[in-house]
């Protein structure tokens, strides 16, 4: 209960009530949509939550675990060709094309044509670009073919641009292949904002206007609470002091894993202790127990901050509540920087906060 580490769905999947029928409609009517948001913010749980019902065909394309633009084609063509009941297109293909032929030249559903230029395309072909686009191309035409639409999720997508393509522009590539792609729904996540940003809303950007664009925002304090007394209730557990509970979710800032640590932290002090009431000191102590365990990581972040002119005085300032020394357009360029980075968002307008509640405990340390 209450996990942290690693996407998550269904009872151990929380709050995003909306954004979950958001994202639910762009794949009910077929819309590419885009989700940015900060590191450890939920985006693959989000987005994998909302497959849980679906019986649609879907890949879930994971960039940070593909060091060439080859695998990603192979992953594609692999996925592509089990529809049709082809498993291990690539491993078979690599061991002997003429076998692949054979065997299933009789029995293959879809065209045969299709499937015979796979096989030869594949056999010779080493550009790793013209792999990734033709593998595309071809997934559409049995998507088409199977009636199924699939749906493709590229999980870091803002890392295909550190992908070798060659001569190529990766993105005017992929751009002038997906854009005519009926029978695929395309999904793009990324947790680097301004990398994202520029591949979706920069004018020169081949991706400018492709799809939806979708921010994943912090969680609903009020709508989280309910849910985790709820939850706790289940167990047995209930919170003594509700006022200091909503406290607690405030000062973790609505961040996610952040908050799903501490409400571990909080669930497994229960056990262990065979409590029954969640009184102030146990909340305090979950978080100061959830605090040290991710403090490395808060170091790490102070570091990048202080690689950027700036950066770390504005929010240092920022999460102290302090006068900013730098004022008008320099200081919205840095609030700008820090908003790209995923260290603070812009809750209305001139007023800004950060998004990691434990790294405003450490700043203001």
């Amino acid at each position: 209960m209450f996990k942290v580490g690693k996407p998550v769905t269904g009872k151990d999947f929380f709050d995003r009530s909306k954004m979950l029928k958001t994202v639910k409609q762009q794949i009910i009517n077929d819309q590419d949509f885009m989700i940015k948001a900060p590191r450890r913010y939920g985006k693959t749980s989000l987005v994998k939550q909302v497959l849980v019902d679906n019986s649609r065909p879907t890949l879930y394309l994971d960039l940070r675990r593909a060091p060439r633009l080859e695998v990603i084609a192979e992953q594609i063509i692999d996925f592509t060709y089990a529809q049709v009941g082809i498993t291990g297109f690539f491993s078979k293909l690599k061991n002997d094309a003429f076998l692949l032929l054979r065997e299933n030249r009789q029995t293959v559903t879809i065209n045969l044509e299709l499937f015979e230029y796979s096989v030869e395309f594949f056999a010779k072909q080493r550009d790793a670009c013209d792999m990734l686009i033709e593998a595309l191309e071809i997934a559409n035409k049995i998507s088409d073919e199977l009636g199924s639409r699939f749906i493709f999720i590229f999980d870091e997508f803002q890392d295909i641009v550190k992908l070798d393509c060659g001569e190529n522009d990766i993105l005017e590539a992929l751009r002038g292949a997906m854009q005519h792609h009926a029978a695929i729904t395309y999904g793009f996540l990324g947790s680097i904002e301004h990398l994202m940003t520029e591949i979706f809303e920069n004018k020169k950007s081949p991706f400018y206007n492709f799809c939806r664009k979708l921010k994943l925002t912090p969680f609903d304090i009020d709508e989280l609470q309910e849910e985790l007394i709820s939850v706790l209730e289940k167990k047995r557990i209930v919170i003594e002091n509700k006022k200091v509970f909503n406290d607690l979710l405030h000062r973790l800032g609505g961040h996610p894993s952040n908050t799903m640590l501490v409400m571990q932290n909080i669930y497994y002090l229960a056990l262990e202790m065979e409590l029954k009431v969640i009184t102030d000191d146990t909340m305090t102590e979950a978080y100061e127990n959830a605090y040290y365990e991710m403090l490395d990581l808060v170091e790490q972040y102070v570091h990048e901050l202080k690689s950027k002119k700036h950066n770390y005085d504005v929010i240092y300032r920022l999460a102290r509540g302090e006068e900013q020394a730098l004022k008008g357009a320099r200081l919205n360029q840095v609030y700008k920087s820090l908003m790209e980075m995923g260290y603070v968002f812009n809750e209305e307008r001139g007023k800004y906060s950060v998004h990691d509640g434990f790294l405003v405990e450490y700043l203001k340390a």
